[in-house]
Formats: structure tokens, C-alpha cells, sequence
């Protein structure tokens, strides 16, 4: 069954699976540095889009904390004076995305 709230992919934006709109804060962290709040803003299983106005460079290593769970690791892919897109370096569990994505939905 297919879910509308996952938007399907396209050539032209070159993702590799459908994002989700959420609302979640993280915790950012790069290594050696102390980490900062951020607004995940979407979600799919191999990356996510952050609403913030810190300064991030693509191809930066980083860890994202959501909630409870264990930090995620990810590289930067695009940023923008307001905000970034990152792929996770290991995709995420099915059962991890659907948690993580339940907790959006609730619009933190």
C-alpha cells in the first residue's frame, strides 16, 4: 500500500528514496566540537534535510541525535544559508526509520 505522506523520488531532485515531512529537534555534533540543536525538517532511510543556520560545509562527517537513540552518522550533501540535506552513512533499519518517523509526525 502505498503512503501519501511519502513523497516518491524523482531524477530530477536525484534522491534514492521517498522523503517524509517531519518536525523533530536534534542534537548536531561534529567531531571535537560541542553539539547544537537543529530541526529535522524531512526524513527518508538513507537521509534527512535540517532546518539551520549553523555553518556546515558538504562532505562534513557528522552525528545526529534524535531523542533516545543512539547517534547517527552522516555526511553533509548540500547546505544553504538556512539549512542542509545529509545521507546517513549506513541506511537506517526499517523499524528505525518508522520509529523516528513516528515521533515527527507528532510535530515535536
Amino acid at each position: 500500500m502505498h503512503d501519501p505522506a511519502i513523497r516518491p523520488s524523482t531524477t530530477f531532485d536525484r534522491r534514492r528514496a521517498g522523503r517524509v515531512p517531519v518536525s523533530l529537534v536534534a542534537d548536531y555534533r561534529r567531531s571535537g566540537r560541542p553539539p547544537f540543536k537543529v530541526r529535522i525538517a524531512d526524513l527518508s532511510e538513507v537521509g534527512c534535510a535540517c532546518e539551520s543556520v549553523a555553518m556546515v560545509h558538504v562532505g562534513d562527517r557528522i552525528w545526529l541525535t534524535i531523542g533516545d537513540l543512539a547517534p547517527i552518522e552522516a555526511v553533509i550533501r548540500w547546505a544553504t544559508p538556512f539549512g542542509f540535506g545529509c545521507e546517513w552513512v549506513r541506511p537506517l533499519h526499517i523499524s528505525v526509520f518508522d520509529h523516528i518517523r513516528s515521533r515527527g509526525s507528532q510535530r515535536a
